[in-house]
């Protein structure tokens, strides 16, 4: 949770990335809602995933640290 600035009751959920190519699928990873129905069971996996979905009201995605490497500068 956001302790200084942002809106009220913001919530922030990071993933770090080794580079841009870290951002694909990760065919050895097993997705998150197969983690929740083999630790739970197919229907209280559903009622998770059902209850975070309504708990978010919005989503944003943001890089937040530029990567010359990762990017296109025009030159001038």
């Amino acid at each position: 949770m956001l302790v200084n600035g942002g809106t009220a009751g913001t919530f922030v959920l990071s993933f770090p990335h080794k580079n841009w190519a870290d951002f694909e699928d990760q065919p050895g990873v097993k997705p998150y809602r197969d983690m929740l129905k083999e630790a739970f069971g197919q229907a209280e996996a559903d009622s998770i995933v059902d209850r975070l979905d309504r708990s978010i009201e919005k989503q944003t995605s943001d890089i937040i640290q530029f990567r010359p490497d990762l990017s296109y500068l025009p030159s001038k």
